[in-house]
This record gives C-alpha cells, sequence and structure tokens, in this order.
C-alpha cells in the first residue's frame, strides 16, 4: 500500500459524509441539516514532497512561544528524514475581515485536509487548562486520523501514571465498598482500567513521554515496508 494511504471502507465510519458532499441537502436522522458544519472530511490533497509527512496536533498553537515551538519540532522531524505539518491558522483568507464563524470553518477545514494529507500523526495529550484531560480539538484530530488509517503517536508526562491516579492526585476521591474510585468533585466515577488516558485514546494510539520518543517512534513505522491490502 503507497504511504499514506488508507485500507477501503475507511469512510464507512462516516455513513452520511458522501451524501453530504452530493447533496447539500443530506439528512442525518431524518432531519435537514445545514451543509456549514457536516460537509464531511475534506478530499486528500496530493503529497508535495517525497518525504513522509507528520501532522503536528497539539494545543501548542496557542502557546506564546508557538513559532519557535513548531520550529524545534520541524527541526526534529527533519533530522529524522519527516516534513512536519502545523496546523492551520487560517492563513491565505480571501477577506482580510474574515473572523468568527468563517473563520473557525477554514481553520477546521485546512487542519483536516492537513490530516488527510500527512502519513502519520503526532498528538499532544499533555492536560490542557487543567490537570487531567487533554485538548479536545487535538483528541478530536485523533480520532479522525485513527479513522482514516493513519499511524498515530502520542505524548504526555508521566504517561506511566495511570488515569485513576491522575484524577486521585488532582481531586477529591474515595473508594467505594465494591472497590470502584469517585471523584467527588465532579460526582463521577473514574475508569479503573490502569490505562494512562481514556480508553479510547489509550487502545487507538501509542503514548510516549515526550515528543522526540513519538516521533521517532512514528519515523520506525513510516520506514518499514507495508503490506499490501487485500482485494475486497
Amino acid at each position: 500500500m503507497r504511504r499514506g494511504a488508507y485500507a477501503p471502507g475507511s469512510a464507512a465510519l462516516y455513513p452520511s459524509t458522501r451524501a453530504i458532499r452530493e447533496r447539500p441537502d443530506a439528512t442525518w436522522g431524518g432531519r435537514v441539516r445545514s451543509p456549514r458544519y457536516h460537509r464531511g472530511i475534506p478530499p486528500r490533497a496530493p503529497s508535495m514532497s517525497p518525504l513522509p509527512s507528520i501532522y503536528l496536533a497539539g494545543p501548542d498553537v496557542f502557546r506564546p512561544d508557538a513559532a519557535a515551538c513548531y520550529a524545534r519540532m520541524a527541526r526534529h522531524c527533519e533530522a529524522l528524514g519527516l516534513v512536519a505539518l502545523r496546523p492551520s491558522d487560517g492563513a491565505g483568507v480571501d477577506r482580510l475581515d474574515e473572523r468568527g464563524a468563517d473563520l473557525a470553518q477554514r481553520i477546521y477545514e485546512g487542519n483536516v485536509a492537513l490530516i488527510r494529507r500527512c502519513d502519520a500523526v503526532v498528538a499532544n495529550l499533555a492536560p490542557f487548562r487543567g490537570h487531567v484531560e487533554p485538548d479536545s480539538g487535538t483528541v478530536f484530530e485523533v480520532g479522525v486520523a485513527i479513522a482514516l488509517g493513519k499511524p498515530v503517536a502520542a505524548y504526555l508526562p508521566q504517561h506511566s501514571m495511570s488515569y485513576a491516579e491522575r484524577v486521585a492526585r488532582h481531586f477529591p476521591t474515595r473508594t467505594d465498598a465494591h472497590g470502584t474510585l469517585w471523584d467527588d468533585a465532579h460526582g463521577c466515577w473514574v475508569e479503573g482500567f490502569g490505562e494512562p488516558l481514556n480508553l479510547m485514546l489509550s487502545r487507538s494510539t501509542r503514548l510516549f513521554g515526550t515528543f522526540e520518543a513519538a516521533v521517532a517512534h512514528l519515523a520506525g513505522v513510516l520506514a518499514a515496508p507495508r503490506a499490501p491490502v487485500a482485494a475486497a
């Protein structure tokens, strides 16, 4: 299978995508939905580089030193023979006064197109604006990449610590008579599978302690020969 391709049938995970692209007034659950927020996943753009590309998913765009941070990550990727793709910021807008929902839509479409274009995704799943949970936008991008069959590696500090241990460190908790851990700050029980994050992330994505380790893993994955996809 060619680099960056995904297995046939992946689109089945998004049953409304094809209909929405072909018919703007496509329905979901019997209700007509505006195509504005249900345009499906933009088509894959052809890669312009012979080197494998890595999409840099994460909330690093919000850092005050974002430019320097992405430059460091790009240099590290380059040293491993990879091309770094930083998230879209809506550059190239047709109207200089474009703001709000229009700009947000452009950024969304740009980032999904980059995920389609890339060969793999490295994701910063460190806690964001809190003590436990990663950035929700990054989690969405990881899900898109997994659905498209892209290799994904993520990094977060203390990746060997379980999710339950992290919750207990930052919030008042108690264990009931059945051995279930409860987060009293939010009134919910905590999944106790010993995973470092919610199982939907930890079971779908390889987790590492640093960006460098995650990218090195992806470099090895992309360098390995790919088995051909069997004909349906």
